[in-house]
């Protein structure tokens, strides 16, 4: 799935036991997982109930492990799991399937992909995997917005600052900054403070 079928399940509270969160927008999915980690960890119990793991050094048979605990005075745990090379190991791949047969109804699993590089079409043992996932929970796929839809986000948070931008002058900035959406962002909050309202033209962006 993308961005909006995400979106719409955190707000319905429609939640996946394991997720793969992929792509090429880094911005968009470190936002996602900390959603996702916001509406199930209860803070008060999140010694408990969230554990973080880098997928570099910790094996996955230790993370299904704890996978099938019981949360502790709240309805679910929520694994984190950063970079887990599963491009490396078919046996993973085949652990985790198994593991998804019968999974721990209690507990939420995110397989987070910041900086190892999935194309599904090239590797197999990725294309098994986000198919394994995508049967029993979901896959999403957060890739570099198209510049009509950068062009609609910047004219959005212009506008929820107090300013205002007309369509040039945002494919203006956006080709002033380039296309990574966490610059794009900082630098529109940048202008619309320094202007404390009022039009954002050319001349403002330079």
């Amino acid at each position: 799935i993308g961005e909006a079928e995400l979106k719409n399940q955190i707000k319905n509270n429609d939640f996946s036991n394991v997720y793969m969160i992929y792509g090429d927008e880094g911005y968009l999915k470190e936002f996602y997982v900390k959603k996702l980690k916001e509406k199930l960890v209860e803070s008060a119990f999140a010694d408990f109930n969230y554990h973080h793991y880098d997928g570099k050094k910790t094996p996955l048979s230790e993370i299904l492990t704890d996978a099938d605990m019981m949360p502790m005075m709240s309805s679910n745990t929520f694994l984190l799991v950063r970079d887990y090379p599963f491009d490396k190991s078919k046996e993973d791949v085949e652990l985790l399937k198994e593991y998804l047969k019968d999974v721990n109804e209690a507990a939420v699993i995110v397989f987070w992909f910041d900086n190892l590089e999935i194309d599904t079409k090239k590797n197999a043992k990725l294309k098994a995997l986000e198919a394994a996932v995508s049967k029993y929970g979901t896959a999403v796929e957060l890739n570099r917005k198209t510049e009509s839809e950068l062009v609609r986000l910047v004219s959005s948070k212009v506008k929820k600052s107090g300013c205002t931008i007309d369509s040039a002058n945002a494919q203006y900035l956006i080709s002033v900054v380039g296309n990574d959406l966490k610059t794009i962002l900082n630098e529109t909050e940048k202008i619309c403070n320094s202007l404390d309202g009022g039009e954002i033209t050319r001349k403002t962006i330079d």
